[in-house]
């Protein structure tokens, strides 16, 4: 899910080889003592956030900063999880309150804020921007999950889909919301929220859509079936909804569109296994050829990219666990946002350095 922005990063990608010229370095991230960790976002700066569970079992929302996976806390005693995190450092999920419900949270150096609900005994937070505004879903006081916008300390319903079961998962900087609501037919179908007004992306055929990330150019990602019950990824960009493919296999879902327009998530390969890809605007890429087949490592669910296209997710390690990874661009030209004045010579230092463009 993406939270990156500047105007280094709108010039970053030039033009145009493949985007795997580049050399990734692969990280596998460890645990609290027990089985399983994910990476379910990253930030401009590096910073991973997910959750990887103790020796007793438990889920615990983690930072990591490319050196130290640290525990945040479970702020209700129970286990907790990660979704996402801003430029800022800021990170969002939610926490158990018991085995079967949980609020949703937000961690701001170190402090946990409880967000609240419509009514009922849960809500999830999702995604952040930059300027601090979270999507999740929360439950209503008859048992219904609704979307919402949480700023300035208030959670309000996505108008004028208010009154149906919906699901929040990601905020562009615009304020613009991307998820899924269900219809009068109990279909559910992908949504673009922004300011008031509700655009269905639509789908390949079928009944059902979900839209899972929008960047700041408004690009929107997610899944789509087909008339045969088959689900594609699927990037919708200036009103047109493309289908992605899959890597041989049936299906794929797209996770998250960085601000250059490259998708990653997961789809099927021959023989029905899952791996992790990244689209470049005209392929769909098995990320698990760009990693050393000596790790014993499959890449299944690509998570989250960012504008250096480091990206991060989960998949199998060589003894069957469910583990965190990061792909680190190491070919990626990182600074901090220059001035005005400066750009000419950041173009300069950049002029040798191509990537693959999106669709734009």
């Amino acid at each position: 899910m993406l939270k990156l922005k500047s105007l280094f990063l709108l010039s970053f990608i030039i033009c145009t080889t493949n985007l795997f010229a580049a050399n990734y370095t692969f990280t596998e991230l460890g645990t609290f003592g027990g089985s399983e960790s994910r990476a379910e976002a990253i930030n401009i700066s590096g910073q991973v956030v997910g959750w990887a569970s103790d020796d007793q079992g438990t889920g615990r929302w983690f930072v990591y900063d490319g050196t130290t996976l640290t525990d945040l806390g479970e702020p209700t005693g129970f286990q907790s999880r990660a979704n996402d995190i801003n430029d800022s450092g800021q990170t969002v999920g939610y926490a158990y309150t018991n085995a079967s419900t949980y609020n949703a949270y937000m961690y701001d150096n170190g402090s946990a804020t409880e967000l609240g609900n419509f009514g009922g005994n849960s809500a999830c937070a999702i995604a952040i921007n930059e300027s601090g505004q979270i999507t999740g879903y929360a439950y209503d006081g008859s048992g219904t999950y609704h979307a919402y916008i949480y700023e300035n300390g208030t959670m309000s319903h996505l108008t004028p889909i208010a009154s149906n079961v919906s699901y929040a998962y990601d905020i562009n900087e615009s304020g613009q919301v991307v998820g899924h609501f269900y219809n009068s037919s109990n279909q559910y179908r992908a949504f673009i929220y922004d300011n008031g007004q509700i655009t269905e992306p639509g789908t390949f055929g079928g009944s059902y859509s979900d839209a899972l990330a929008i960047n700041d150019n408004g690009d929107v990602v997610g899944y789509a079936f087909d008339a045969s019950g088959n689900y594609h990824a699927f990037l919708y960009h200036d009103s047109y909804l493309e289908d992605l493919g899959t890597l041989g296999g049936s299906r794929s879902q797209a996770y998250a569109i960085n601000n250059e327009g490259l998708v990653v998530g997961n789809a099927h390969i021959a023989g029905d296994q899952y791996h992790a890809f990244l689209y470049d605007g005209e392929n769909m890429i098995d990320l698990n050829d760009y990693i050393d087949d000596s790790l014993n490592f499959t890449l299944m669910y690509a998570m989250d990219i960012n504008d250096y296209g480091d990206i991060v997710g989960y998949g199998s390690n060589a003894s069957g666990q469910t583990r965190a990874f990061i792909l680190y661009n190491q070919d990626a030209v990182r600074t901090t946002v220059p001035e005005p004045a400066s750009l000419l010579l950041v173009f300069s230092a950049i002029s040798g350095f191509l990537f693959k463009k999106s669709i734009r």
